[in-house]
């Protein structure tokens, strides 16, 4: 097996996808989707459903990380994970 730089790891990215159509309600558009770094606990990034309940998180560096929905009001919802995009 060989060793990948610090350097290199640190710039690569990844996405995380998926459908929330189990956890939210219509209108899909009212939640949004975040991705919570488990060790730092900031958020990576945050985007709303599409209408048919999809997500899709671009740029996110190779960390684990806790999904979390969120509603309208800003109460998350619901939790997944978590999903180690090291792998």
């Amino acid at each position: 097996s060989s060793t990948v730089p610090a350097a290199l790891l640190a710039q690569q990215s990844t996405s995380l996808a998926g459908t929330a159509k189990d956890e939210a309600k219509k209108p899909f558009t009212d939640y949004t989707v975040r991705a919570r770094d488990v060790r730092a606990g900031s958020i990576a990034g945050t985007i709303a459903l599409d209408t048919q309940g999809n997500f899709s998180l671009q740029g996110l560096s190779t960390q684990n990380y806790v999904v979390e929905l969120v509603d309208k009001n800003g109460k998350v919802v619901c939790t997944e994970g978590p999903f180690d995009l090291s792998k």
